[in-house]
């Protein structure tokens, strides 16, 4: 009878262990709501922008209400010397854009036009506001918890596609090149958290390992870019050199070494370097598929519309009649530079070229300086990972611009410069105060 009694008491005593802690996950969702429609608007964006419109909506709401009660505060939080050129290259890349549209008839709704540039801010001012008023170790939990849910449904997709289960149509699915481009950029997410010992623990450090590998082998096996997984590999040796984590340096030398035996023992590896030709003007016409000759065209419309760029959406057309000026190159349409290193010069003219080449290195810049300040590093080097993709990748395409990718690229910058802001000392009270 007291066994019954006292087996019936552990029990209820382990349901109702199970439903606080049900309780409090609640409580603490509730009380920091907004943080975890961010994370699920940065992920849901890659199945098609429209998925995220209603947590943006939610966003631009909370961010309203924000500022209004920040009563002119939220400038003094924007001061900090790691994060201020970032917002003054891209006020300034926002007032070319604007200045050439409307000179040149550009269109503000395309890619390269102001709607799309403008969500880019957006997005860095939504996780500026919302990390500065958490925990450090509360955001990098919610952000890679989410990131998590969305690279299984991402990863998952990609196996039905290309196993030819169930075909995917919308979002990143519809331009391969896109796809793999935000394969890539949570595969080194997820690296980052695996190497990185701060703040994560027992089986989350190697599920984001399975992620990791899980995006390296979908790069191996489907992506047709031969740049990206380079790219990918590339980036995670370098993140692996800056990491204090003893244990990664010990797999990259288990790797490198693995690597050059494997590459000593393949057949089929030295018989390509045997016949390689770096002199041959076929090799290299084969290795930049063109580019070359697209490259060539681009900067010729630059040196003809030097100033103002020939507008947001004129690219295609422009191209075509500068192409028809040069008989020997024979191209089909062409709808960007392929580089987004060259893509706004072309489209908004050189200032405007030089503004975004400011934006995009003083953010890189930002992410370099929080890792070397900050004691808490893995949002740090997570940012300058999906930086270093965006940017390496970005020299031979333009796939890290489109819409799909800004929230989990410049979302995550603005994620990293509100940790940084509320790591201040007295910032955390400016900013809750909002």
């Amino acid at each position: 009878m007291h066994k019954a009694l006292a087996g019936e008491h552990t029990e209820n005593k382990g349901k109702n262990s199970f439903l606080n802690f049900i309780k409090m996950r609640f409580e603490t969702i509730r009380e920091n709501w907004v943080l975890h429609v961010l994370c699920i608007s940065l992920g849901s964006s890659f199945f098609g922008v429209g998925y995220s419109a209603l947590p943006v909506f939610a966003l631009l709401l909370w961010t309203l209400k924000t500022t209004i009660k920040g009563k002119g505060k939220l400038l003094e939080t924007m001061l900090d010397s790691r994060i201020l050129w970032v917002w003054i290259f891209y006020a300034l890349f926002l007032v070319t854009i604007v200045i050439s549209d409307i000179a040149k008839g550009g269109k503000w709704t395309h890619l390269d036009g102001l709607s799309y540039n403008l969500a880019t801010g957006f997005f860095m001012l939504f996780g500026f506001l919302i990390a500065g008023r958490s925990r450090v170790e509360e955001t990098i939990c919610v952000y890679f918890g989410w990131l998590s849910v969305f690279t299984f449904l991402l990863l998952g997709l990609v196996e039905m596609r290309f196993g030819g289960l169930y075909r995917y149509h919308s979002g990143v699915f519809v331009n391969t090149n896109i796809l793999f481009t935000a394969v890539a950029m949570v595969g080194v997410a997820h690296f980052v958290r695996f190497i990185e010992k701060q703040g994560v623990t027992g089986v989350m450090r190697w599920i984001s390992l399975a992620c990791a590998i899980w995006a390296g082998m979908s790069m191996l096996r489907f992506s047709s870019s031969d740049a990206l997984f380079p790219v990918f590999l590339g980036t995670c040796v370098f993140l692996v050199l800056l990491s204090d984590n003893d244990k990664a340096m010990f797999g990259f030398a288990v790797f490198l070494i693995g690597g050059g035996v494997y590459l000593v023992s393949s057949e089929n590896i030295l018989s390509h370097l045997a016949s390689v030709d770096f002199v041959s003007l076929d090799f290299w016409r084969e290795f930049f598929n063109k580019r070359e000759a697209i490259w060539t065209l681009a900067i010729r419309i630059i040196a003809q519309n030097p100033l103002l760029g020939v507008g947001a959406g004129r690219f295609s057309e422009t191209m075509h009649q500068i192409a028809n000026e040069v008989p020997s190159i024979k191209l089909g349409t062409i709808w960007h530079s392929h580089s987004l290193w060259l893509q706004h010069f072309v489209v908004h003219g050189v200032i405007a070229g030089c503004a975004f080449w400011g934006f995009l290195l003083s953010s890189i810049r930002c992410a370099a300086r929080s890792y070397r300040t900050e004691k808490e590093t893995t949002m740090p080097l997570t940012v300058l990972g999906i930086f270093m993709v965006f940017s390496l990748y970005g020299v031979v395409e333009c796939a890290p611009l489109y819409e799909e990718l800004i929230p989990v690229v410049w979302g995550g910058l603005g994620i990293l410069m509100g940790i940084l802001r509320s790591e201040t000392s007295g910032s955390r009270s400016q900013i809750e105060e909002f």
